[in-house]
């Protein structure tokens, strides 16, 4: 990987915020108005925080040991071989949801320029980022800083232009426009922002291409929680507060946009807004998940031939992938609503290998752990992982439950045959690494 060492702690933060702050905080304070009325908000700060507890396994993880392959270097490492080649193969599953970010980058910009079809608009950006990618790393990151500033700057214009135009009693938090579900819609608002808070944990798939990964890589995350913490709270509050709840329930953050910006500045946050946000996502998840599975190849998990680098150091096979996987649906015109709630149970599910792993990295690791940034008494971490489990068994519970039997008998199907792929495969996996290859 030539360019394994270069990536500092600031340009690590810019991916990650990029990563994070995608279509979900246009798209989901509307509905989160509709559940809780004026404490959009505060459940968006709320989410942050819980997204945060989410991840948190993994970035204990991070501190200790260097994921160079991300999540399926923390399965590996923990639990075994074989429960990582099922996790890595079941990976290839979730990768569905880059159809879904391109399709929302089409309805965005065929809501500004009509004449382009969705499809073409959501192809041409998959392309383009396809393209930037098989540049390497840094030039990746340079695109990502561009991004990231215009993106942060148009939300920050519009917390600027909606703070003055505020309804009268914004900040009365005892008034009946605040918490309007009582306490069980606000808590369901909380869990629907939270899945839009912990993209950034996609950065662990960039842990062999961080300067001292231990340290930065946990960093990152935190520093970026922080800022959309602010971010995300103060977008939902001015998208809750300018206008009549009913007005804005449901509907997307445009909606609050258009009513507060004038002409040209409502181009600008429609431009570096929501159609930035997605492509920066893009941007950053196109080289994540690709450095996952590149790091599965070199173990064996893949044929031969996908270990292979261009001469900018990328991944190129696996970038190929992941462009087919995010493009094909688009070309065809798939409906992918279903293949949307199978790929999140698929991602639920492999998180519980991470948590798993979570409980025994103290044990495993015992020397690696005492020196991790991020260390605490093991009581206390036991009852952090214990917490996260909790919330990450009860969201797959929910989330099958919701599904469908259908589709719940889909997925694990799905996963049944992903998983036997990959016990398949298993006989032409070779590792060749020590702890020292950890640190």
């Amino acid at each position: 990987m030539k360019e394994e060492k270069g990536i500092r702690l600031s340009s690590l933060i810019m991916i990650a915020i990029g990563m994070v702050i995608g279509s979900g905080v246009v798209s989901l304070i509307g509905p989160a108005i509709a559940m809780t009325g004026r404490s959009a908000g505060i459940a968006y700060a709320g989410a942050v925080i819980l997204g945060l507890i989410l991840i948190l396994p993994g970035i204990f993880i991070a501190s200790t040991i260097r994921v160079k392959g991300g999540e399926y270097r923390m399965v590996q490492a923990l639990m075994g071989t074989k429960l990582s080649g099922i996790f890595v193969w079941n990976f290839i599953v979730t990768q569905v949801a880059l159809s879904m970010t391109s399709l929302a980058m089409g309805n965005y910009v065929n809501a500004i320029f009509p004449q382009i079809p969705v499809n073409a608009a959501a192809f041409a950006t998959v392309s383009l980022f396809f393209v930037i990618n098989l540049f390497g790393l840094k030039a990746m990151s340079r695109i990502q800083n561009i991004l990231v500033i215009l993106l942060l700057s148009a939300l920050i214009v519009f917390i600027v232009f909606g703070l003055p135009n505020l309804r009268p009693g914004s900040f009365t938090l005892s008034s009946d426009l605040y918490f309007t579900g009582g306490v069980s819609g606000f808590i369901s608002a909380v869990v629907l922002l939270s899945s839009s808070t912990t993209s950034h944990q996609l950065m662990f798939g960039l842990g062999g291409a961080a300067s001292n990964a231990r340290k930065t890589l946990p960093k990152a995350l935190v520093i970026t929680s922080c800022i959309i913490f602010f971010i995300f709270g103060l977008v939902g509050f001015v998208a809750s507060n300018v206008l009549p709840a009913s007005e804005v329930a449901g509907k997307t953050l445009v909606v609050a946009a258009r009513a507060i910006l004038p002409g040209p500045v409502y181009l600008f946050f429609m431009i570096c807004g929501p159609m930035l946000a997605i492509c920066s996502t893009f941007n950053g998840i196109f080289p994540s998940v690709a450095w996952t599975m590149h790091a599965a190849a070199e173990d064996g998990w893949f044929p031969e031939f996908t270990k292979k680098l261009n001469r900018f150091g990328a991944p190129y096979w696996f970038l190929l992938l992941l462009y087919l996987v995010a493009s094909i649906p688009v070309l065809l015109g798939f409906t992918i609503v279903n293949a949307t709630n199978l790929m999140l149970f698929v991602i639920y599910v492999n998180k519980i290998l991470i948590l798993a792993g979570a409980f025994r990295l103290p044990a495993k690791y015992p020397n690696l752990w005492k020196q991790s940034s991020m260390h605490i008494p093991n009581l206390l971490y036991y009852i952090i992982i214990a917490i996260c489990s909790a919330m990450q068994v009860a969201t797959v519970i929910i989330s099958g439950l919701d599904m469908g039997m259908p589709t719940l008998i889909t997925a694990l199907v799905t996963m049944g045959i992903f998983s036997c792929c990959a016990l398949a495969r298993s006989k032409h996996v070779h590792l060749n690494y020590t702890e020292d290859d950890l640190r």
